[in-house]
């Protein structure tokens, strides 16, 4: 849900700022294209620990998950990820929204 706030944002800055529906799709596509890759990419390596069959992977995430919630940067760093803030392993989050 926080992702498609973001889409729903940036999809509208580039309507304002894009003189027609082309240029304004690409410009969104730009924007949004790292910021998206990061989560395709987190995806597809953590789905095998979520969904697959294999008991192991179901213990390693059960056994490591909430040993990493307890170490401070590692915490942060998840709760930056289902925020839907973060860009990439090593890239700057995005800002937290202003109220």
């Amino acid at each position: 849900a926080n992702l498609a706030l973001c889409d729903a944002r940036q999809l509208s800055l580039s309507l304002q700022t894009e003189d027609d529906l082309g240029s304004a799709l690409r410009h969104y596509d730009r924007k949004r294209r790292h910021h998206l890759g990061f989560y395709q990419f987190a995806s597809r390596w953590l789905t095998y620990f979520f969904q697959s069959n294999a008991g192991a992977l179901g213990w390693v995430r059960n056994l490591v998950f909430p040993l990493f919630m307890r170490i401070g940067p590692l915490r942060r760093q998840g709760i930056r990820t289902m925020a839907g803030l973060k860009r990439g392993i090593v890239r700057r989050s995005l800002p937290p929204p202003r109220a």
